[in-house]
């Protein structure tokens, strides 16, 4: 019997340097850390660390925000990437 891959994608809380932490979708730790230094004009330097998380740290962190907590993936589809 052989098991399937079943997770495609995972969150991950990325702590970046004069941000904050940042909620990303991505398949590994090294994905979505190449993704967020694309972004940011100090690159790799400025992420402190990437820690995988539940979705429901996710959603738990959204409500002690008191809002909805803007996810690097819902930006992603409105803005296609290159």
């Amino acid at each position: 019997m052989k098991l399937k891959n079943t997770l495609n994608e995972a969150k991950f809380a990325v702590e970046v340097e004069d941000i904050g932490t940042v909620i990303v979708d991505g398949s590994s730790e090294g994905e979505v850390k190449a993704r967020v230094a694309k972004k940011l004009k100090g690159g790799k330097e400025m992420i402190k660390s990437v820690r995988k998380i539940t979705k429901d740290k996710a959603g738990k962190a959204s409500k002690a925000l008191g809002e909805e907590l803007p996810l690097y993936s819902d930006y992603a589809k409105q803005h296609k990437e290159d």
